[in-house]
């Protein structure tokens, strides 16, 4: 009689195949055929890109900086540089370094750029009923 599997067995195999475990690994480690766990690839592949996104997104909260943080970081930044450069004396090399670098830092800023969006929500039976009465309003039909 085949080996039944519980929901915790597959919540399991879900998780570990999310955090990039081979089948032979996952298999050793729950005891679980190989033939088993192919099937349930399939099964629950949903789950495990889902997982795995999940992972991925842990992964880059822990260690990179996010993207309000980045302008953040490269605004101050180029602030400081901003300052020093109407403090310096533009004849020595240093300065056209500091200056290079103030466009390196524009240029970050601008390939970090989004343009903002408003989303607004409009009842189209009323936008619609607005629309033809403009129509209405600009156009004479003679009946």
């Amino acid at each position: 009689m085949p080996k039944v599997h519980t929901v915790t067995d597959q919540e399991q195999f879900i998780e570990l195949r999310a955090q990039g475990k081979t089948l032979n690994e996952i298999g050793e480690q729950l005891g679980i055929s190989r033939q088993t766990l192919s099937k349930w690839c399939q099964e629950f592949e949903d789950e495990i890109v889902n997982g795995r996104a999940l992972e991925l997104e842990a992964l880059q909260t822990k260690y990179l900086v996010t993207h309000a943080e980045q302008v953040k970081e490269i605004g101050e930044q180029l602030l400081s540089v901003k300052e020093v450069l109407k403090e310096r004396d533009f004849s020595d090399m240093s300065t056209k370094e500091l200056a290079e670098y103030h466009l390196k830092l524009l240029a970050q800023l601008k390939a970090l750029e989004r343009k903002p969006s408003i989303r607004v929500k409009v009842d189209s039976e009323e936008y619609l009923m607005k629309q033809v009465g403009e129509m209405c309003s600009t156009t004479s039909i003679d009946i």
